[in-house]
């Protein structure tokens, strides 16, 4: 088992994606690990929940936080989104300061897709094609 050690992951921003099917928001979060070069990997609400899920099934009794919920209208309004983005990076913190959760399978293939690429699936963000959608960044001014 590779034992990668993330050095930093911050959720830095957010984007809105405008695809031809229906706009949904992107979360960028810039990873650090020791022996690779720094990557952004992006992630949808449904990824994150997705990825909470696996690691509550696991750590059940140390991941206690309540996962931010679904939003059926109004999800992609600017205080939503960045509402969400503060709860998401509270819950990354707490993860990456737990000292097992930090180095599990789980979380290594969620941050960092391309160096567990046989995990690439359970995650993978389809963003459609450049002709079809229209990206627009959120970044906070305090970060």
């Amino acid at each position: 088992m590779n034992h990668t050690e993330i050095l930093t992951a911050r959720l830095t921003s957010s984007e809105l994606v405008d695809s031809t099917v229906y706009p949904f928001t992107v979360y960028l979060i810039e990873v650090e690990a020791h022996g690779y070069s720094p990557t952004v990997t992006r992630r949808r609400y449904s990824e994150w929940r997705n990825f909470y899920t696996k690691l509550q099934m696991k750590y059940s009794t140390v991941l206690t936080h309540v996962f931010p919920p679904k939003v059926y209208i109004g999800n992609l309004e600017p205080l939503v989104v960045q509402e969400r983005k503060s709860q998401l990076s509270h819950i990354l913190d707490n993860i990456l300061h737990h000292p097992e959760m930090c180095h599990d399978q789980i979380v290594l293939s969620f941050l960092l897709p391309d160096i567990y690429s046989d995990s690439q699936d359970q995650w993978q963000l389809r963003l459609p094609t450049p002709s079809s959608a229209q990206l627009h960044i959120y970044e906070d001014d305090d970060d």
